[in-house]
């Protein structure tokens, strides 16, 4: 008898990972303005007044107290939480942003020599270095500045530079005291900018940074038999391999030798 051998499937679907979930909610909001921002995170259980130090009377820059907002409402707000640094700096400040991340087991990388040289000594030394040709990742806190202060912040969306940021591109002179009313959340570079240029880069202490997770779902193919369940598999991390569950779909006068993915 000959045997004929019909693969059987095993697709990929569903890639996520925390960086991932950061920059998702963060693009979600592209083209709101600061109430349109602070009211759909009051929806969705984020009260900005618990945390912010400023209130809608007085203003202020909230570039920073948006990434926080973004990592609350994404479930990681225990690697990139509002924080007071010594007592002295308001929560949620792009000051303090950085260093909350790092105290929270994250890492900085600073890609300006004079800002580190000003800056540098402020941070955990066993999570801070130099290296003027680091490459962005997704999920990366790009901190904007001068050689001697951080002036904004942002979020990496991706490997090539490119960002999602709050309290910018707005429609009226960054002049005014009441510039931030009128700025918006928008998406840029972190090189092409006639502001400010990066800093230093924060890296949140992703759980399985350099790991994705996929769903495999598995389909009978010509085969019948109960729907079996999905398997969550971690890529990317050469030290595990995961095996795929044994196959429970069957099909007469066929033999099963192996999934195909498509």
């Amino acid at each position: 008898m000959a045997i004929s051998i019909i693969p059987f499937s095993a697709r990929e679907v569903q890639a996520a990972s925390q960086a991932d979930a950061l920059v998702n909610e963060a693009l979600s909001y592209k083209g709101k303005g600061y109430y349109a921002v602070r009211n759909s995170m009051k929806s969705k259980g984020y009260s900005p007044y618990t945390f912010r130090v400023y209130t809608d009377s007085s203003g202020g820059d909230w570039c920073a107290w948006f990434i926080v907002a973004c990592a609350h409402n994404a479930g990681l707000k225990s690697i990139i939480p509002s924080g007071v640094v010594a007592g002295v700096l308001p929560p949620d400040y792009v000051a303090s942003l950085p260093y909350s991340i790092v105290n929270a087991g994250g890492t900085i990388t600073f890609v300006n020599s004079s800002y580190y040289n000003a800056n540098g000594g402020y941070y955990n030394s066993s999570r801070t270095k130099l290296n003027t040709s680091y490459k962005p990742k997704k999920g990366d806190i790009v901190l904007f500045g001068t050689n001697t202060s951080g002036t904004h912040v942002g979020i990496v969306t991706d490997d090539k530079g490119n960002t999602v940021e709050g309290n910018t591109s707005g429609t009226v002179d960054v002049s005014r005291s009441d510039y931030w009313k009128y700025s918006k959340v928008d998406t840029h570079h972190v090189t092409n900018r006639s502001g400010n240029k990066p800093v230093a880069y924060i890296t949140p202490k992703y759980s399985g940074t350099n790991t994705q997770t996929f769903t495999v779902r598995f389909r009978p193919g010509e085969g019948s038999g109960k729907q079996m369940d999905d398997q969550i598999i971690p890529y990317g991390d050469p030290n595990n391999s995961t095996a795929l569950r044994k196959n429970t779909y069957t099909k007469a006068g066929y033999h099963f030798k192996g999934w195909a993915a498509y």
